[in-house]
């Protein structure tokens, strides 16, 4: 499918609300050798599928980012997702590993690997987004991390300050995610509004931030 990309929310949220669920693109060869990872069963299923990666995917079509930050890369499906929609994109991904270490599950070659198998332009740093003032500009930042108020406040800031003018949130059916993101919008960014969109039957919900800045870098 081509689509230009879409340059207003409103457009945006409308092709993404469309589009996501007919999309025939399917994460799960992405998944082989992480059976032993307890989400296994749930992300193997159809309701992850096209709540989830589908999603992802849309986003990306949508956009069409060129460059893309996320925050929180475990498995890697959303990186995945991203890059199977937009190829040529520029990818970076942030993860502090924890949840390799807790799970004993080798993440982060899992990852690369699919990354040279998709001979795609990404890079990997096992490196805490908490410590970063503020992330690489990116057309696109993914916020899927630190799921606690402050972490979501800190790495929505720095989301901000990177001039991304795309940032998309996951969990936002948590409430301290959606509490951090908008005490940051309001106080710690001090926007009096803020153009956003919420995707409910996302998995865990998704808001999509529309910034109005960085076009062009």
């Amino acid at each position: 499918m081509t689509l230009a990309a879409a340059t207003s929310l409103h457009d945006a949220s409308e092709r993404i609300s469309r589009l996501y669920r007919s999309m025939p693109f399917d994460h799960r060869r992405f998944l082989a050798g992480l059976e032993s990872h307890p989400d296994y069963p749930a992300h193997m299923s159809d309701r992850y599928r096209d709540e989830y990666a589908c999603f992802k995917y849309t986003v990306a079509l949508a956009l069409k980012p060129r460059s893309i930050v996320e925050v929180g890369v475990r498995g890697g499906v959303s990186a995945l997702s991203f890059l199977s929609a937009c190829p040529d994109a520029l990818y970076t991904g942030f993860d502090n590993n924890r949840d390799a270490r807790e799970q004993g599950i080798d993440f982060t070659s899992h990852v690369r690997g699919w990354f040279t198998r998709l001979d795609v332009r990404a890079d990997l740093r096992i490196e805490d987004s908490q410590l970063l003032d503020r992330f690489p500009y990116a057309d696109l930042v993914h916020i899927d991390g630190d799921h606690s108020f402050e972490g979501v406040r800190h790495d929505v800031v720095a989301a901000w300050r990177s001039g991304a003018p795309w940032i998309l949130c996951d969990d936002a059916d948590d409430c301290a995610v959606v509490a951090g993101i908008f005490y940051a919008l309001k106080f710690d960014l001090d926007r009096g509004s803020a153009e956003w969109c919420y995707f409910p039957q996302t998995w865990t919900g998704n808001i999509l931030i529309r910034t109005n800045a960085g076009e062009g870098q």
